[in-house]
């Protein structure tokens, strides 16, 4: 009865893997692209967002060496920059 589980369990886990898996993105980013653009594009709203009372999080989430952190060193940079700049228009 266990082992009969366990293969039914792992036919169905095959089939849906053979399934074609759509994925929806708001902006997908050139590997040539540099930190200036990403931080223009997707986190200066954020930070503009959270100086105007709101709550922002910045998230990087992929494999393992595709380079988040050297991403978001950069952008922690040019957020501090910027929030520096806009707290003195304020």
């Amino acid at each position: 009865s266990g082992l009969r589980h366990l293969i039914k369990t792992r036919s169905k886990l095959k089939s849906r893997t053979q399934q074609q898996i759509k994925f929806k993105f708001d902006k997908v980013f050139s590997p040539a692209c540099n930190q200036s653009e990403i931080y223009d594009s997707a986190a200066r709203p954020i930070v503009s967002s959270v100086l105007e009372g709101f709550n922002g999080t910045i998230f990087a989430y992929g494999q393992t060496g595709s380079g988040k952190t050297y991403t978001m060193k950069g952008i922690q940079n040019l957020a501090v920059q910027s929030i520096f700049e806009m707290s003195k228009k304020m």
